[in-house]
């Protein structure tokens, strides 16, 4: 809060603009030549200038652009196994139900071609190029 003496109702003084007691001695330094003489110092006192910290690095990804051991990489390598229904490809990649959807649009993503047919009352999905290759 600024400090009116409207708004001033402690019992310590106002403050008031604080002037030295002497003036500055000495020639001023220019900001380059402050910068050396600051960092020579610093050095000289073992100060070690502190960064910040580095950005963790990228997790391994797979041939076909999915991070290694994540969802879609094992929904990936079930379907390469051979068709399945939503429930079969899930349970052989060992993943939850709630990740099928995500995980089905970031392998479309990386641009593999998934289908899906009716088979018997039930939606069997398979990679676009198996398509051709056996009927079940």
């Amino acid at each position: 809060m600024i400090q009116t003496r409207r708004t001033h109702t402690s019992a310590q003084p106002l403050l008031r603009r604080v002037q030295p007691a002497t003036p500055p001695t000495g020639k001023k330094l220019e900001e380059d030549e402050f910068a050396t003489r600051w960092s020579a110092m610093a050095a000289a006192e073992g100060h070690r200038r502190v960064l910040p910290p580095s950005p963790p690095a990228p997790p391994p990804m797979t041939a076909d652009g999915l991070r290694v051991g994540s969802a879609q990489a094992k929904i990936l390598d079930a379907m390469r196994d051979g068709l399945g229904t939503r429930a079969e490809l899930c349970d052989r990649a060992e993943i939850r139900r709630g990740m099928w959807s995500s995980a089905l649009a970031q392998i479309r993503a990386t641009g593999i071609r998934v289908t899906h047919d009716r088979i018997k009352g039930q939606t069997v999905y398979r990679l676009d190029d198996q398509a051709e290759g056996g009927d079940a």
